[in-house]
Protein backbone atom coordinates (compact mmCIF):
# COMPACT_ATOMS: atom_id res chain seq x y z
CA UNK A 1 0.00 0.00 0.00
CA UNK A 2 1.03 3.62 -0.30
CA UNK A 3 1.06 6.41 2.26
CA UNK A 4 1.51 10.14 1.89
CA UNK A 5 4.56 11.47 3.68
CA UNK A 6 4.46 14.91 5.35
CA UNK A 7 6.77 16.06 2.55
CA UNK A 8 4.06 15.23 0.00
CA UNK A 9 5.94 12.25 -1.41
CA UNK A 10 4.28 8.84 -1.71
CA UNK A 11 5.90 5.95 0.16
CA UNK A 12 5.12 2.23 -0.05
CA UNK A 13 4.18 0.61 3.25
CA UNK A 14 2.62 -2.67 4.40
CA UNK A 15 -1.14 -2.81 5.15
CA UNK A 16 -0.48 -3.08 8.90
CA UNK A 17 1.83 -0.08 8.71
CA UNK A 18 -0.76 1.89 6.75
CA UNK A 19 -3.30 1.13 9.48
CA UNK A 20 -0.95 2.43 12.16
CA UNK A 21 -0.21 5.56 10.18
CA UNK A 22 -3.90 6.19 9.61
CA UNK A 23 -4.62 5.98 13.34
CA UNK A 24 -1.63 8.19 14.09
CA UNK A 25 -2.87 10.80 11.66
CA UNK A 26 -6.37 10.65 13.18
CA UNK A 27 -4.98 11.36 16.66
CA UNK A 28 -3.27 14.44 15.20
CA UNK A 29 -6.31 15.89 13.46
CA UNK A 30 -5.51 14.59 9.97
CA UNK A 31 -8.78 12.91 9.04
CA UNK A 32 -10.58 9.97 10.54
CA UNK A 33 -12.30 8.08 7.72
CA UNK A 34 -12.31 4.37 8.54
CA UNK A 35 -10.60 4.87 11.90
CA UNK A 36 -13.55 3.54 13.91
CA UNK A 37 -13.26 0.17 12.18
CA UNK A 38 -9.49 0.12 12.65
CA UNK A 39 -9.84 0.73 16.38
CA UNK A 40 -12.30 -2.15 16.70
CA UNK A 41 -10.61 -4.65 14.38
CA UNK A 42 -7.80 -7.02 15.32
CA UNK A 43 -4.48 -7.54 13.56
CA UNK A 44 -3.46 -11.06 14.53
CA UNK A 45 0.19 -10.35 13.77
CA UNK A 46 1.47 -6.80 13.83
CA UNK A 47 5.23 -6.58 13.37
CA UNK A 48 7.21 -3.50 14.20
CA UNK A 49 7.23 -0.80 11.55
CA UNK A 50 9.93 -1.09 8.91
CA UNK A 51 12.28 1.87 8.41
CA UNK A 52 10.18 3.65 5.79
CA UNK A 53 6.95 3.57 7.82
CA UNK A 54 8.80 4.35 11.06
CA UNK A 55 10.37 7.41 9.43
CA UNK A 56 6.93 8.54 8.24
CA UNK A 57 5.54 8.18 11.77
CA UNK A 58 8.41 10.13 13.32
CA UNK A 59 8.13 12.91 10.74
CA UNK A 60 4.36 13.12 11.22
CA UNK A 61 4.79 13.44 14.97
CA UNK A 62 7.58 15.99 14.63
CA UNK A 63 5.49 18.27 12.43
CA UNK A 64 1.96 17.69 13.70
CA UNK A 65 2.38 17.42 17.47
CA UNK A 66 3.32 21.11 17.93
CA UNK A 67 0.60 22.05 15.43
CA UNK A 68 -2.05 20.16 17.41
CA UNK A 69 -0.83 21.73 20.63
CA UNK A 70 -1.34 25.13 19.03
CA UNK A 71 -4.73 24.17 17.59
CA UNK A 72 -6.03 22.80 20.88
CA UNK A 73 -5.14 25.82 22.96
CA UNK A 74 -1.54 26.93 22.48
CA UNK A 75 -2.48 29.25 19.63
CA UNK A 76 -4.96 31.32 21.63
CA UNK A 77 -3.90 34.55 23.27
CA UNK A 78 -3.71 34.03 27.02
CA UNK A 79 -1.88 35.23 30.08
CA UNK A 80 0.46 33.45 32.45
CA UNK A 81 2.80 34.38 35.28
CA UNK A 82 6.45 33.43 34.99
CA UNK A 83 8.92 34.40 37.70
CA UNK A 84 6.42 36.90 39.05
CA UNK A 85 5.91 38.64 35.72
CA UNK A 86 2.62 38.49 33.80
CA UNK A 87 3.10 37.55 30.17
CA UNK A 88 0.47 37.71 27.46
CA UNK A 89 0.31 36.21 23.98
CA UNK A 90 0.27 32.83 22.32
CA UNK A 91 2.18 29.94 23.86
CA UNK A 92 5.32 30.55 21.82
CA UNK A 93 5.20 34.24 22.72
CA UNK A 94 4.95 33.54 26.44
CA UNK A 95 7.62 30.83 26.67
CA UNK A 96 10.80 29.65 25.04
CA UNK A 97 10.34 26.76 22.57
CA UNK A 98 9.17 23.64 24.40
CA UNK A 99 10.87 20.34 23.61
CA UNK A 100 8.41 17.48 22.99
CA UNK A 101 10.59 14.35 22.94
CA UNK A 102 9.07 11.10 21.76
CA UNK A 103 10.15 7.69 23.05
CA UNK A 104 9.34 4.07 22.08
CA UNK A 105 6.30 4.35 24.38
CA UNK A 106 4.38 6.13 21.62
CA UNK A 107 5.25 3.47 19.04
CA UNK A 108 4.16 0.74 21.48
CA UNK A 109 0.88 2.52 22.20
CA UNK A 110 0.21 3.03 18.50
CA UNK A 111 0.83 -0.67 17.75
CA UNK A 112 -1.52 -1.61 20.58
CA UNK A 113 -4.24 0.74 19.28
CA UNK A 114 -3.96 -0.85 15.83
CA UNK A 115 -3.64 -4.49 16.87
CA UNK A 116 -6.31 -4.66 19.58
CA UNK A 117 -10.12 -4.63 19.45
CA UNK A 118 -10.43 -1.51 21.57
CA UNK A 119 -14.20 -1.44 21.40
CA UNK A 120 -14.45 -4.72 23.34
CA UNK A 121 -15.92 -4.83 26.85
CA UNK A 122 -12.48 -5.71 28.24
CA UNK A 123 -9.92 -4.81 25.54
CA UNK A 124 -6.34 -6.02 25.86
CA UNK A 125 -4.01 -3.73 27.75
CA UNK A 126 -0.43 -2.78 27.07
CA UNK A 127 2.31 -1.98 29.58
CA UNK A 128 4.17 1.12 28.46
CA UNK A 129 7.57 2.43 29.49
CA UNK A 130 7.50 5.75 31.37
CA UNK A 131 6.53 8.33 28.74
CA UNK A 132 8.43 11.51 27.95
CA UNK A 133 6.70 14.85 27.55
CA UNK A 134 5.93 14.44 23.84
CA UNK A 135 4.57 10.95 24.51
CA UNK A 136 2.29 12.31 27.23
CA UNK A 137 0.90 14.95 24.90
CA UNK A 138 0.30 12.48 22.07
CA UNK A 139 -1.35 10.03 24.50
CA UNK A 140 -3.78 12.80 25.47
CA UNK A 141 -4.77 13.20 21.83
CA UNK A 142 -4.99 9.39 21.46
CA UNK A 143 -7.20 9.14 24.56
CA UNK A 144 -9.47 11.84 23.15
CA UNK A 145 -9.82 9.79 19.96
CA UNK A 146 -10.69 6.66 21.96
CA UNK A 147 -13.36 8.44 24.00
CA UNK A 148 -14.94 10.02 20.93
CA UNK A 149 -15.13 6.57 19.28
CA UNK A 150 -16.65 4.87 22.32
CA UNK A 151 -13.53 2.92 23.31
CA UNK A 152 -13.54 4.12 26.92
CA UNK A 153 -12.58 0.73 28.36
CA UNK A 154 -9.22 0.98 26.58
CA UNK A 155 -8.16 4.18 28.36
CA UNK A 156 -6.24 2.61 31.29
CA UNK A 157 -3.36 1.67 29.00
CA UNK A 158 -2.73 5.39 28.41
CA UNK A 159 -2.87 6.29 32.11
CA UNK A 160 0.94 6.70 32.38
CA UNK A 161 0.41 10.11 30.74
CA UNK A 162 -0.26 12.73 33.40
CA UNK A 163 -2.28 14.67 30.85
CA UNK A 164 -4.53 11.66 30.24
CA UNK A 165 -5.04 11.32 33.98
CA UNK A 166 -5.97 14.99 34.34
CA UNK A 167 -8.29 14.97 31.34
CA UNK A 168 -9.93 11.55 31.63
CA UNK A 169 -9.13 10.42 35.17
CA UNK A 170 -12.85 10.00 35.86
CA UNK A 171 -12.91 7.19 33.28
CA UNK A 172 -9.84 5.44 34.70
CA UNK A 173 -9.68 3.09 37.68
CA UNK A 174 -9.63 5.15 40.88
CA UNK A 175 -6.11 5.72 42.20
CA UNK A 176 -4.60 7.50 45.17
CA UNK A 177 -1.23 7.85 43.45
CA UNK A 178 0.41 11.25 43.71
CA UNK A 179 0.71 13.48 40.67
CA UNK A 180 3.80 15.48 39.77
CA UNK A 181 3.56 18.82 37.99
CA UNK A 182 6.93 20.11 36.82
CA UNK A 183 7.72 23.24 34.82
CA UNK A 184 7.31 21.66 31.33
CA UNK A 185 3.93 20.24 32.35
CA UNK A 186 2.91 23.65 33.71
CA UNK A 187 3.50 25.10 30.24
CA UNK A 188 1.40 22.38 28.63
CA UNK A 189 -1.39 22.86 31.17
CA UNK A 190 -1.41 26.57 30.41
CA UNK A 191 -1.80 25.85 26.72
CA UNK A 192 -4.33 23.04 27.07
CA UNK A 193 -6.91 24.75 29.30
CA UNK A 194 -9.59 24.66 26.54
CA UNK A 195 -8.72 21.03 25.72
CA UNK A 196 -8.92 19.94 29.36
CA UNK A 197 -12.29 21.66 29.72
CA UNK A 198 -13.54 19.91 26.58
CA UNK A 199 -12.30 16.56 27.91
CA UNK A 200 -14.24 16.99 31.16
CA UNK A 201 -17.33 17.83 29.12
CA UNK A 202 -16.80 14.65 27.08
CA UNK A 203 -16.68 12.69 30.32
CA UNK A 204 -19.89 14.41 31.47
CA UNK A 205 -21.72 13.44 28.28
CA UNK A 206 -20.47 9.86 28.63
CA UNK A 207 -21.64 9.69 32.25
CA UNK A 208 -25.08 11.06 31.41
CA UNK A 209 -25.66 8.11 29.09
CA UNK A 210 -25.12 5.56 31.88
CA UNK A 211 -28.01 3.65 33.43
CA UNK A 212 -26.27 1.68 36.18
CA UNK A 213 -25.97 3.54 39.52
CA UNK A 214 -22.68 1.78 40.35
CA UNK A 215 -21.07 3.03 37.14
CA UNK A 216 -22.08 6.63 37.87
CA UNK A 217 -20.76 6.41 41.43
CA UNK A 218 -17.46 4.92 40.19
CA UNK A 219 -16.91 7.80 37.76
CA UNK A 220 -17.49 10.35 40.49
CA UNK A 221 -15.11 8.56 42.88
CA UNK A 222 -12.39 8.42 40.23
CA UNK A 223 -12.91 12.10 39.41
CA UNK A 224 -12.64 13.09 43.07
CA UNK A 225 -9.39 11.12 43.44
CA UNK A 226 -8.03 12.79 40.30
CA UNK A 227 -8.86 16.23 41.65
CA UNK A 228 -7.38 15.42 45.06
CA UNK A 229 -4.08 14.56 43.37
CA UNK A 230 -4.24 17.58 41.08
CA UNK A 231 -4.88 20.14 43.80
CA UNK A 232 -2.24 18.56 46.02
CA UNK A 233 0.31 18.95 43.21
CA UNK A 234 -0.87 22.35 41.91
CA UNK A 235 2.04 24.80 42.10
CA UNK A 236 1.19 27.56 44.61
CA UNK A 237 2.36 30.18 42.13
CA UNK A 238 0.06 28.90 39.37
CA UNK A 239 -3.46 28.47 40.80
CA UNK A 240 -4.89 29.62 37.46
CA UNK A 241 -4.03 26.20 36.01
CA UNK A 242 -7.24 24.92 37.65
CA UNK A 243 -9.46 27.36 35.74
CA UNK A 244 -10.39 24.69 33.16
CA UNK A 245 -12.70 23.14 35.74
CA UNK A 246 -14.82 26.28 35.83
CA UNK A 247 -14.85 26.44 32.04
CA UNK A 248 -16.00 22.81 31.86
CA UNK A 249 -18.77 23.15 34.43
CA UNK A 250 -20.15 26.59 33.56
CA UNK A 251 -22.54 25.70 30.71
CA UNK A 252 -24.05 22.77 32.61
CA UNK A 253 -24.54 24.61 35.90
CA UNK A 254 -26.12 27.54 34.09
CA UNK A 255 -28.43 25.42 31.94
CA UNK A 256 -29.35 22.26 33.84
CA UNK A 257 -31.12 23.27 37.04
CA UNK A 258 -33.33 20.16 37.33
CA UNK A 259 -31.73 17.09 38.96
CA UNK A 260 -33.12 14.80 36.24
CA UNK A 261 -30.95 16.53 33.64
CA UNK A 262 -27.82 15.30 35.40
CA UNK A 263 -28.72 11.61 35.19
CA UNK A 264 -31.23 11.33 32.35
CA UNK A 265 -30.56 7.64 31.68
CA UNK A 266 -30.46 6.46 35.30
CA UNK A 267 -32.66 3.40 35.67
CA UNK A 268 -35.70 3.52 37.96
CA UNK A 269 -35.18 -0.09 38.95
CA UNK A 270 -33.04 -1.14 41.90
CA UNK A 271 -32.86 -0.01 45.52
CA UNK A 272 -33.76 3.60 46.23
CA UNK A 273 -30.52 4.09 48.19
CA UNK A 274 -28.43 3.13 45.15
CA UNK A 275 -30.31 5.53 42.89
CA UNK A 276 -29.98 8.30 45.46
CA UNK A 277 -26.23 7.71 45.66
CA UNK A 278 -25.98 7.81 41.87
CA UNK A 279 -27.88 11.08 41.69
CA UNK A 280 -25.58 12.64 44.29
CA UNK A 281 -22.60 11.33 42.34
CA UNK A 282 -23.94 12.94 39.17
CA UNK A 283 -22.80 16.29 40.55
CA UNK A 284 -19.15 15.72 39.63
CA UNK A 285 -18.78 18.94 37.63
CA UNK A 286 -20.42 21.36 40.09
CA UNK A 287 -18.39 19.77 42.90
CA UNK A 288 -15.23 20.24 40.85
CA UNK A 289 -16.14 23.89 40.29
CA UNK A 290 -16.71 24.43 44.01
CA UNK A 291 -13.11 23.40 44.65
CA UNK A 292 -12.19 26.61 42.87
CA UNK A 293 -14.03 28.63 45.52
CA UNK A 294 -11.35 27.93 48.10
CA UNK A 295 -8.68 28.91 45.60
CA UNK A 296 -10.58 32.09 44.82
CA UNK A 297 -10.82 32.94 48.52
CA UNK A 298 -7.09 32.44 48.93
CA UNK A 299 -6.36 34.51 45.87
CA UNK A 300 -8.71 37.27 46.97
CA UNK A 301 -6.81 37.55 50.26
CA UNK A 302 -3.47 38.05 48.49
CA UNK A 303 -2.34 41.65 48.86
CA UNK A 304 -0.80 43.48 45.92
CA UNK A 305 2.59 43.53 47.67
CA UNK A 306 2.52 39.77 48.40
CA UNK A 307 4.39 37.23 46.35
CA UNK A 308 1.89 35.50 44.09
CA UNK A 309 -0.36 38.53 43.64
CA UNK A 310 -0.13 38.41 39.83
CA UNK A 311 -1.05 34.70 39.76
CA UNK A 312 -3.92 35.30 42.18
CA UNK A 313 -5.34 38.05 40.00
CA UNK A 314 -5.09 35.83 36.95
CA UNK A 315 -7.21 33.15 38.62
CA UNK A 316 -9.73 35.68 39.93
CA UNK A 317 -10.24 37.20 36.49
CA UNK A 318 -10.99 33.76 35.01
CA UNK A 319 -13.52 33.04 37.80
CA UNK A 320 -15.41 36.33 37.63
CA UNK A 321 -18.71 34.74 36.43
CA UNK A 322 -18.47 32.14 39.20
CA UNK A 323 -17.85 34.74 41.89
CA UNK A 324 -20.94 36.66 40.73
CA UNK A 325 -23.29 33.81 41.57
CA UNK A 326 -21.96 30.69 39.87
CA UNK A 327 -20.63 29.14 43.07
CA UNK A 328 -23.97 29.76 44.77
CA UNK A 329 -25.80 28.12 41.85
CA UNK A 330 -23.50 25.08 41.98
CA UNK A 331 -24.07 24.70 45.71
CA UNK A 332 -27.84 24.90 45.28
CA UNK A 333 -27.72 22.36 42.48
CA UNK A 334 -25.77 19.89 44.64
CA UNK A 335 -28.35 20.31 47.39
CA UNK A 336 -31.12 19.44 44.92
CA UNK A 337 -29.19 16.39 43.70
CA UNK A 338 -28.85 15.19 47.30
CA UNK A 339 -32.57 15.58 48.00
CA UNK A 340 -34.64 12.43 48.31
CA UNK A 341 -37.42 14.21 46.42
CA UNK A 342 -35.13 14.33 43.38
CA UNK A 343 -35.02 10.52 43.29
CA UNK A 344 -38.71 9.87 43.93
CA UNK A 345 -40.18 12.68 41.85
CA UNK A 346 -37.86 13.10 38.86
CA UNK A 347 -38.43 11.12 35.66
CA UNK A 348 -35.09 9.32 35.87
CA UNK A 349 -34.71 6.83 33.05
CA UNK A 350 -37.26 4.19 32.14
CA UNK A 351 -38.25 1.08 34.05
CA UNK A 352 -36.12 -1.83 32.95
Amino acid sequence: MTALAPTGQVARVAPSEAAQLRILRATLGLGGVGVDALLRDTFLALPAMRPTAAALARETLRKRLPFELARRGGGRRARCVHEGITREGRLWERHAPLSLPISPATEAALRWMTASPLGAFEPPRVALDPPRLGDELWMLFAADLLVRHGCVAALPSLAPSRLVRLAFGALLPRTEAALSIDEPLVILLEALQPELARAWRLVEEHRRALRAPAAIVAIDAAAEATLDAFFAALPPDAPYLAAFLGEAAAPYVARDRAPAAWAPALSRSGPLAERAAALRAAGTLPRAALRLRALAAQSGATAFFDEGYASAQLLLSSLEPWREGGFRDAEALLARLASLDAVTASPLGEPS
